[in-house]
Parts: structure tokens; C-alpha cells; sequence
């Protein structure tokens, strides 16, 4: 299960620490970025090799990101392929927002193309509205071995309490359920493993509800976003909240046959099946 730690800028020596601190096994770090943003040529991250030799050495995973314009996306999928290839990276994350929104999907497909399956690529995107059927998600979904959605209650809905953390979910869900499946394989069979709000002086409580969310419409993982603004209180929301997930999955609930071996008489064996479940936590 992905439990990942979003980094792009600070001090990667703060940034370690806090992913294991919270329960991260991979940090997603940018491995290229664009000056000026959004219109800048694209630059290689000169401290790419060293931050990642620095997560693994910390017994972290590393994913490469950069975040994708069609103009540059032959260089991108170049540099997510170098830090695979040279870096160590595990995987990759083509983070393709706005830029690509208005695109005919040929920026996606030179990606891809320039990356030349180095690794697992994975794909941030934003689901709302129409944005599942506009041409550059069909090209991701070609391609994709999970899925990346932005939820982020506050920025998205900062008009609303605590910015409504179950209206960003069900915005990402129901969009998913409702057109995901018309994409193409493997995507609108992948994963979906979305990225929370962290940032911006979340509170523990809205830090681990987002995850707690994301368990409950059947995530199979999330990221957290990002490294340089995640304060005491949210950190340990996004702790406990991964906690709750590892108990959940290690001892899934099998109500049945607990049923069944009530009914049965065998009252030692469900007081076995609850008592090994709250060992475990």
C-alpha cells in the first residue's frame, strides 16, 4: 500500500525524518521542474541523486515527479526515465494538471514515449467535473499502473467548514465510479490512491479524516502533500489515521463467520477472532 510523502522544496534532512515519523514507506520527490512555473524551460533537479540516496538510505522508496506541460513533455518523460535509470527511483508520477486540460492528448503520449516503461508510472491528476473525459486522461489510462487524485478540502472548498472534507471525496468518487469506467485498460481498471491536503494549517482531525475518507470509498493507498508545510497536529492525524488503515487491513472484520461461530456455540473461538484483532493494534 502506497503511503507516500510529497517533497519539492526545504531541507530533505526535515523531510526524512517526518516521512517515517508519520508512517511514509515512499517519497515523491521532484526529479525536474520548470522556471519560471508554467513557462520556464525545464530544469533537471541538480539534488535529485542526493535526496534520493538519502530516502533510500532511510529505507524509503522513491517515486520521481514533475509536473507536465505538453510543450516539454518529451524532456519530462527523458528525466523520469533518468531517475529510474540512474537514480534508483521505483517509480514514476507524471503530476498533469491545468496545462494539460485544453491539450489533444499528444502531449501525454510523448511523454510516455520518452519514458519507455522504466518503471510503474503513476498519474496525479484532478477528477472533478468533465475532466475524466477530456483526451489526456484517456492517454494516461493507456498507460497508468494507479491513479494519483487531488482532494484537497480546504483549497478546493475554502469556503466551507474545515473545507469539506466529504464533498472533496465524494467530488473525486463520484466522478470516478461515474466515468472512469469509460477509459480506456489498464487505467479505469488501476488503483486510485489519492493525495491529501496537509498543507495550509490543517488540524489533526482534518488531516486524518481525509484518509480515513479515502479507506472508506476504497483507496488503495495515499500520498500526503506536502513535506515543507505539514504541522505537529497534521502529522500525527496522517500517523494514527495510517495506523487505523494497517489495523483495518491486517484484521479485516469477517462478521460471517464470526456469525456463523456464534451460532454455532464456539464462543472461545469468537472471543479468539476479538481478542487477536485488538492484539494487533
Amino acid at each position: 500500500m502506497l503511503k507516500g510523502l510529497w517533497y519539492w522544496t526545504g531541507d530533505i534532512d526535515a523531510a526524512v525524518p517526518l516521512a517515517l515519523d508519520i508512517g511514509a514507506n515512499t517519497m515523491i520527490l521532484k526529479a525536474a521542474y520548470h522556471d519560471p512555473v508554467f513557462t520556464g524551460p525545464l530544469k533537471l533537479r541538480q539534488d535529485f541523486p542526493r535526496n534520493a540516496a538519502k530516502c533510500r538510505a532511510a529505507g524509503l522508496l522513491v517515486a520521481a515527479e514533475v509536473f507536465s506541460l505538453p510543450r516539454t513533455a518529451d524532456q519530462e518523460g527523458r528525466a523520469l526515465a533518468a531517475a529510474v535509470r540512474a537514480h534508483g527511483a521505483a517509480s514514476a508520477v507524471v503530476n498533469a494538471e491545468t496545462p494539460h486540460e485544453d491539450d489533444d492528448g499528444s502531449g501525454v503520449a510523448r511523454l510516455v514515449h520518452a519514458f519507455g516503461a522504466a518503471a510503474p508510472l503513476f498519474a496525479c491528476t484532478d477528477f472533478r467535473g468533465d475532466r475524466l473525459t477530456r483526451p489526456y486522461h484517456a492517454q494516461l489510462a493507456k498507460h497508468v499502473a494507479g491513479w494519483l487524485p487531488m482532494c484537497y478540502p480546504r483549497s478546493f472548498y475554502p469556503d466551507q467548514p474545515f473545507g469539506d472534507l466529504q464533498r472533496a471525496f465524494d467530488d473525486v468518487y463520484w466522478r470516478w465510479n461515474q466515468l472512469g469506467p469509460a477509459l480506456p485498460r489498464p487505467g479505469r481498471d488501476a488503483p486510485t490512491m489519492p493525495v491529501i491536503q496537509a498543507y495550509g494549517g490543517l488540524d489533526y482531525e482534518e488531516a486524518a479524516g481525509q484518509l480515513l475518507l479515502g479507506w472508506r470509498w476504497g483507496a488503495a493507498g495515499a500520498s500526503v502533500y506536502a513535506s515543507h508545510d505539514v504541522n505537529d497536529r497534521a502529522k500525527w492525524g496522517v500517523r494514527d489515521a495510517w495506523l487505523a488503515w494497517d489495523t483495518i487491513l491486517r484484521a479485516p472484520p469477517d462478521g460471517a463467520a464470526v456469525a456463523a461461530a456464534a451460532a454455532g456455540g464456539a464462543r472461545d473461538a469468537v472471543l479468539h477472532f476479538y481478542a487477536a484483532a485488538i492484539n494487533q493494534r
